[in-house]
């Protein structure tokens, strides 16, 4: 007698755990890591971002990192402002728990523009994101010679400069500039290309 009840509750078990689908696991935010660029001009501040939007689940963190001064960049959403203190040498990080969609609106005085959304879904995985970067050639017409705090943003490699040509340098009339390229890998971390 007790054979069926013992065969029911095993096949009840069985089925449930067929039955039961776990709910797809959180991935990082995409992109996880986002810089911001402030720049004074005679306009005054402006501000350029590596990515305009970012997607994520709750519970996931971004990271903004700035080449320029310390400052305070907030998030309006729908649990009120979010602030993430930003500095040179210290990337910020914002938890963003509830699902909405977050506007940076102030940072500072830089005008910078990012859109934060959370949604419920699985968010796919950031793609590498590749960086290009152009300095003027030092004094010394040696690219070894870029000092370590140009282009250098938090997280970001040393060196790996050389030698090219831009249109925008001498205000337009081109001339010799120092290269490299960077990328942004899906873990986050930044690595020289080539």
């Amino acid at each position: 007698m007790h054979r069926p009840i013992a065969f029911l509750a095993a096949t009840s078990l069985a089925l449930a755990g067929l039955l039961s689908i776990p709910a797809p696991a959180s991935a990082a935010a995409n992109p996880s890591i986002v810089h911001l660029d402030p720049t004074l001009s005679a306009g005054g501040w402006t501000c350029t971002t590596s990515a305009s939007t970012v997607r994520m689940n709750p519970g996931d963190s971004l990271t903004l990192t700035t080449s320029g001064p310390t400052f305070t960049a907030t998030f309006d959403g729908p649990t009120g402002y979010i602030d993430v203190p930003v500095a040179t040498a210290r990337p910020g990080t914002a938890t963003f728990s509830t699902i909405g969609t977050y506007t940076l609106v102030s940072a500072w005085a830089f005008n910078c523009s990012l859109t934060v959304a959370v949604v419920s879904e699985p968010v796919e995985a950031p793609a590498p994101h590749d960086y290009f970067q152009q300095v003027g050639v030092p004094a010394s017409g040696n690219c070894a010679d870029v000092p370590n705090t140009v282009g250098h943003w938090p997280g970001f490699p040393i060196g790996g400069w050389s030698k090219s040509w831009a249109k925008w340098i001498n205000d337009g009339a081109g001339g010799p500039v120092c290269v490299r390229e960077v990328e942004q890998r899906s873990d986050g971390t930044i690595v020289l290309v080539g």
